[in-house]
């Protein structure tokens, strides 16, 4: 009908869009995860002791700020781009100036307690509140691309791919050996997938085993009637 927006068919695009979206978004975490504990105690001269206990603090907070942006997106209006879109779109800014601010060497010399303040602030920021922002309206979104749950199969699947990927490309910086074993998870991943989309287009084969056994019986009743 004129007038009516016409919505594009789901495809590979969509499932590639979302593998380098989550490729991008678990770059940035994966770098966090492994080597934040390492640059604040070695750079920074911060105890891990205390760098451990902000991590855990964020944990605990990442428990309420993950439930009140799911809240937010919930009760956001939709737009042009949806209702999880245009927060991906406020928050790409301030999360990459906080991954930003987090390794920050030229801060070693400030005193102790000043690195500490600006260890908690800044990495609260970044994890609990602006990657809370995009990491819950991105994983929203795959119920927003497309109704069918086999669709979103796939793109849960090309998801895991882009954090694998991520994690490889990571990975590969330092261990060369951590990267082939995790490049060959990679390709068994796509394997699997490309396989269980086949298995599932196969038609079932015919059933001789049924038609054997009623020729047989047949062959039966005609033997007993002559």
């Amino acid at each position: 009908m004129t007038g009516q927006k016409q919505v594009k068919p789901f495809g590979i695009k969509d499932k590639l869009g979302y593998l380098f979206g989550d490729f991008g978004n678990d770059f940035t975490f994966i770098l966090s995860s492994s080597f934040l504990l390492k640059f604040y105690t070695d750079v920074m001269g911060v105890e891990a002791a205390v760098v451990g206990i902000v991590m855990m603090v964020a944990r605990f907070v990442d428990a309420f700020t993950d439930v009140a942006m799911g809240r937010i997106c919930d009760r956001s209006k939709h737009t042009a781009h949806g209702k999880f879109k245009p927060w991906i779109r406020r928050m790409c800014g301030p999360v990459a100036i906080a991954s930003f601010l987090i390794y920050q060497s030229s801060l070693a010399g400030l005193p102790m307690a000043a690195k500490i303040a600006y260890l908690f602030v800044t990495y609260i920021l970044w994890g609990s509140v602006f990657y809370t922002s995009i990491n819950i309206p991105y994983g929203s979104m795959a119920s927003a691309i497309s109704e069918d749950p086999g669709d979103r199969q796939s793109l849960s699947t090309f998801r895991t791919m882009g954090g694998m990927l991520a994690g490889a490309v990571v990975w590969g910086l330092l261990h060369e050996d951590r990267f082939i074993a995790l490049e060959n998870r990679i390709a068994d991943r796509i394997v699997a997938f490309f396989r269980s989309r086949r298995a599932d287009r196969t038609p079932e084969p015919p059933k001789e085993k049924a038609v054997v056994k009623s020729e047989s019986e047949f062959a039966w009743y005609s033997s007993y009637v002559a």
